[in-house]
């Protein structure tokens, strides 16, 4: 029996670093600073969970109404009838929210010209350094970039308990799946 190594996808550490400011940072984004401020990075699509993890935080403001907590959401935040399976996240947040003006504003996502112009490297960077923890609920991976991504730059990661993610944060270090009302998913 001959032994093998595993050798996993990389980020450029030179990169993909903490932040020296975040503060400052955070004033450069338009972000609150003193607002805890979740993030993911992903596409919209049905395998990403995205609808899921919008009810979990919804359910955890709910439950925790003084805590000051921010979700920026990158992706194409509307449904996109190229592809088969995406949701309106706004119309799902306006839904779980009905308005709630102590949560209505507690969602993040860019606008569909923002998501088209696309993102530089470089400012991707930027978000991921202003965030207080990086959030994967996706039900599938081959390779999360993203969660590797959010750890070079020293977050904190949540992360639903499937595939890669088990494997680079271990099975007692991963999340169970989110589930939530389908009722609420309609695309």
């Amino acid at each position: 029996m001959t032994h093998s190594d595993t050798i996993y996808h990389g980020v450029d550490t030179s990169l993909y670093k903490p932040s020296s400011n975040k503060k400052l940072l955070r004033n450069e984004l338009k972000l609150d600073e003193d607002t805890f401020l979740f993030l993911t990075v992903a596409n919209n699509d049905e395998r990403k969970n995205l609808a899921r993890q919008l009810i979990a935080f919804y359910t955890f403001m709910q439950k925790n109404p003084k805590i000051n907590a921010q979700m920026f959401i990158w992706t194409n935040p509307i449904a996109n009838n190229h592809q088969e399976a995406t949701y309106n996240l706004g119309e799902i947040w306006r839904t779980l929210t009905n308005n709630d003006s102590n949560v209505r504003d507690r969602v993040l996502v860019p606008t569909p010209e923002e998501y088209i112009g696309g993102l530089s490297e470089a400012n991707l960077v930027r978000l991921y350094q202003a965030a207080d923890a990086y959030v994967a609920a996706s039900l599938g991976e081959g390779f999360n970039f993203c969660l590797i991504e959010a750890m070079s730059v020293g977050l904190p990661v949540i992360a639903s308990g499937f595939s890669s993610h088990i494997e680079l944060l271990g099975e007692r270090e991963s999340l169970q799946p989110i589930m939530a009302n389908r009722a609420l998913l309609t695309k």
